[in-house]
């Protein structure tokens, strides 16, 4: 029916379930990456991973296949809109910022940061890792459910096969989306081994630290490494966000730019 979003690997469409008569979202290869061995093995992988986590908090999936008439893989998932935990994040904090702080917004926001732990200690029972947690990766439906998406990235962590696939490409992209390759991840929310391209050394405790940025993010409203995203031209520059993760600690909740201290807030309590 309509595109609602596109990454390097995979197209994801709303599509119209005509014997079910239902709404789902649809993941196709893209052409485009459809020429590389890897991306077959990363997309048909990242189908499984999915498809195994059978977890109320991971997203469901339907169906996989190939496309007779293009002869591209796809897989049919539950349809779940628009809304990701980082639409209510940045809801709450304008309202919050505007003087109109709710203590029940507040609460709803952590017990669905409580849904995503419930998913990753999940997937952590079975192995596997995530490596591209972020808000946006979170999604809230209608009923209150919470959904952890995109496990394109995902791995078991006993995999070396991955692990290599992963490190035979490199798609860089702007500060707030995922890179993948030598530094897998999104930088806003990427921990040190994933900016220094140590690949070796990703295992579950990378997940706990996308965890951990998912947190700053609520109580914040800012990604952990947002303010280490902007050059001097005031654009995202991607390499410097990189440099800053693997070489500093992260800033505390409570720092904000112009403070005296060190970005990490060790020089005292940056109120």
């Amino acid at each position: 029916l309509r595109k609602l979003g596109e990454g390097g690997l995979g197209t994801v469409w709303l599509a119209r379930d005509e014997r079910l008569h239902r709404n789902v979202a649809l993941k196709e290869m893209r052409l485009e990456a459809s020429t590389s061995v890897s991306s077959w093995k990363r997309f048909q992988r990242e189908a499984e991973i999915t498809g195994h986590l059978e977890h109320p908090n991971v997203v469901p999936i339907y169906q996989y296949g190939i496309d007779p008439d293009s002869g591209l893989p796809f897989y049919v998932m539950r349809f779940l809109g628009k809304r990701t935990l980082a639409t209510a994040i940045v809801e709450y904090h304008q309202r919050r910022m505007a003087g109109e702080r709710n203590p029940v917004e507040f609460h709803r926001l952590l017990t669905a940061f409580l849904g995503v732990c419930q998913a990753v200690a999940y997937a952590h029972s079975r192995k596997i890792v995530h490596r591209d947690l972020k808000p946006e990766n979170v999604a809230l439906d209608h009923f209150g459910q919470v959904i952890v998406l995109d496990w394109g990235l995902a791995k078991h962590v006993d995999d070396a096969e991955s692990l290599g696939e992963a490190q035979s490409e490199r798609l860089v992209s702007g500060e707030g989306r995922t890179l993948v390759g030598d530094v897998v991840g999104t930088p806003l929310y990427m921990a040190p081994e994933q900016a220094s391209g140590r690949l070796d050394e990703i295992d579950e405790r990378t997940d706990v630290y996308g965890l951990g940025a998912i947190l700053f993010a609520i109580l914040t409203g800012c990604a952990p490494h947002e303010n280490s995203a902007v050059g001097i031209d005031g654009r995202p520059q991607v390499e410097q966000v990189l440099r800053a993760i693997a070489e500093h600690d992260p800033p505390a909740p409570r720092w904000r730019p112009g403070h005296n201290g060190d970005r990490a807030g060790r020089g005292g309590d940056r109120r």
